[in-house]
């Protein structure tokens, strides 16, 4: 590292050193991260404008990638400021006062980035061309906007630098200074006629950037010399929308509305500068409450069906910001219509169903407490939608604190289209505690819907044995007939779910009842035909334990199982039974045992699969 370069970096501050430290430790697959000009993305996570490296860490930065290339003599002298040595070559004949450098700098753009006044002036009378470009496609006129030199930006201005040269991004020297805040060299800038409303290639003026990085006074003055407040990007945002958007510094959106901006505007996807402010989580009193005293509308809907209101809600399952308090304000505002149905990509839907979905206790509370309607039904896919079932439908600790803050003793007997009630869709899902509610609540564990099922049937169907044992425990029948006859027991031997079978069986279930749509079977032939079709040696063996644990209730129940009914007959039950027969017997042995069983068929089903 020469001289220079180490009295450079010792200008640097503390935090310049670290930024520095950052860019220099980017990981750049192509090794140019160095050399890219310092123009911040338009947002970083947080939603401000984006980290932006100060005018001596970007010349630092410059300098070090000076130390791995060509140097030109001229440059070099630039830099330095070195008069007498720039003089004695600016006399060699044949001299390039435009030559580049080995990072494609020029002796006076140098000389402009390292703030040499004199030098400067030296290379200008030389007739240096104060428009050329450097590596980053930046003129020695973006770069004075950067360092707010003023003395050096006059100089510029006065050997006829453009002010409306462009970048390969299409920023002008006026945006340089939006975004760096130096305000003498905008108010030079605008003095000269820069056009205080170019747009760069994402259709971004000036106003634009000064106000994503919150330059209040560039603001003013961009507005002072006929920027055009409202203008929009190429998205359709003005100022305004980036204004409420989430920054790192008080927004300046109170500022915009003095000045006359409209808060009513839309953007492309018809989200207004309040959409922004909400989901932007600022203290309210930054963006939300100057808007809607500006007359901005709580209820507009963007194209996607979002309201500002939706998005409050939405966001009070974000901790940590002003969630509360912003929703609050909107509820407060008199134009705000708690009950209005939207229509999202999920489908209609209300604040207060959406907040459900959303899994927010406190916010259903704030919302009840002004007015939202517990009763308000929306429509999707042909259903009649409730806040009551929206809340059934879901599973988490605070949707079953939820749903208690919502029930009544009407509601909690409520039901969907085909007779489907709240105890249905719990026992469908396996929401223990909220079906516990509910049936504490006054809900019939035994309703049937429209093709005769109850919510035992549902548990069975898909393997809730915590809620078939509530259900059992509330006298749900063990034995209801849905549609075809079939019981619980069908669905929990249709899924195979050992734990659901054993439950039912314990409390009395009817293995032998013949039910289903095709065909009549009992829960015992189902378990037989799932094991004859099986040639998974594991899954032969899960699906005969469950037979025999079945066999082995069925002869608890009747010693004498081996005088089967007529409606036993042909099942692999009988079969299995018989085999235990022994021809000239007078009397027929009792049932099998689950040892027996297990000894006499396991080898074949494990060497015949298929066969039975």
């Amino acid at each position: 590292m020469d001289a220079f370069t180490q009295e450079v970096l010792a200008n640097l501050s503390t935090a310049d050193h670290l930024d520095l430290l950052e860019a220099l430790t980017l990981d750049d697959s192509d090794g140019d991260s160095i050399l890219q000009n310092d123009r911040p993305q338009r947002s970083a996570e947080d939603g401000s404008g984006g980290k932006i490296a100060s005018h001596k860490v970007a010349v630092a930065m410059s300098d070090i990638a000076r130390q791995a290339v060509r140097n030109e003599p001229i440059v070099k002298a630039a830099i330095r400021g070195d008069i007498p040595q720039l003089k004695h070559l600016l006399r060699q004949p044949g001299v390039n006062v435009n030559i580049r450098d080995g990072i494609g700098d020029t002796a006076l753009f140098a000389a402009v980035c390292h703030d040499r006044v004199d030098a400067a002036a030296l290379l200008l009378g030389a007739k240096a061309d104060p428009n050329i470009q450097s590596f980053d496609s930046w003129a020695a006129l973006h770069a004075v906007s950067r360092s707010g030199n003023q003395e050096m930006a006059a100089l510029l201005l006065d050997w006829e630098a453009n002010t409306e040269i462009t970048d390969e991004a299409g920023w002008t020297p006026l945006h340089v200074s939006s975004l760096y805040g130096t305000i003498a060299i905008a108010d030079l800038l605008l003095e000269r006629k820069a056009n205080p409303n170019a747009q760069d290639l994402d259709g971004l003026s000036p106003l634009h950037t000064a106000v994503d990085f919150g330059q209040r006074d560039v603001i003013q003055t961009l507005i002072r010399h006929g920027a055009h407040l409202d203008a929009k990007d190429y998205n359709g945002q003005t100022a305004l929308h980036i204004a409420s958007m989430k920054r790192p510094f008080p927004p300046p959106v109170s500022l915009l509305l003095d000045l006359g901006a409209d808060p009513k505007l839309a953007d492309e996807n018809g989200y207004t500068a309040l959409h922004f402010a909400v989901q932007g989580g600022h203290d309210s009193a930054l963006a939300v409450t100057p808007l809607l005293q500006r007359g901005a509308d709580p209820n507009i809907s963007a194209a996607d069906g979002w309201t500002p209101l939706l998005w409050a809600v939405h966001r009070m399952t974000k901790p940590g910001d002003y969630g509360e308090a912003v929703l609050k304000t909107l509820l407060d505002a008199s134009l705000t219509d708690v009950n209005r149905v939207s229509t999202i990509s999920s489908g209609d839907t209300t604040p207060l169903i959406l907040v459900i979905q959303a899994r927010s206790q406190r916010a259903v509370q704030v919302l009840t407490d002004h007015g939202a309607d517990i009763t308000l039904p929306v429509e999707r896919d042909g259903q009649r939608i409730t806040p009551v079932l929206q809340a059934a439908a879901c599973q988490n600790p605070e949707e079953v604190e939820i749903l208690r803050h919502l029930l009544t003793d009407a509601s909690s007997r409520e039901k969907m289209a085909d007779d489907i009630t709240l105890a249905h869709i719990t026992a469908l899902h396996g929401h223990f505690n909220s079906l516990r509610l509910l049936l504490e609540r006054g809900a019939d564990a035994n309703a049937a819907d429209k093709e005769g099922r109850t919510p035992l049937h549902l548990a069975a169907q898909y393997s809730h044995p915590e809620c078939i044992s509530l259900l059992l425990a509330q006298g749900a029948n063990v034995n209801a007939k849905a549609n075809h006859r079939r019981t619980p027991l069908h669905e929990a031997a249709s899924g195979a779910d050992e734990e659901c079978i054993l439950l039912l069986l314990d409390a009395g279930a009817d293995m032998l009842i013949r039910g289903g749509r095709e065909k009549l079977q009992s829960p015992i032939d189902i378990m037989r035909e799932k094991l004859g079709s099986e040639n998974d040696e594991n899954v032969q063996r899960r699906y005969l334990s469950i037979l025999t644990v079945m066999i082995e209730t069925l002869a608890e129940r009747d010693p004498r199982v081996g005088e089967v009914s007529q409606d036993r007959r042909g099942g692999w039950t009988t079969e299995a039974i018989q085999q235990f027969y022994h021809p000239g017997e007078e009397e027929r042995r009792q049932g099998p045992t689950v040892s027996q069983l297990r000894e006499r068929y396991q080898p074949r089903f494990n060497t015949e699969a298929g066969q039975h």
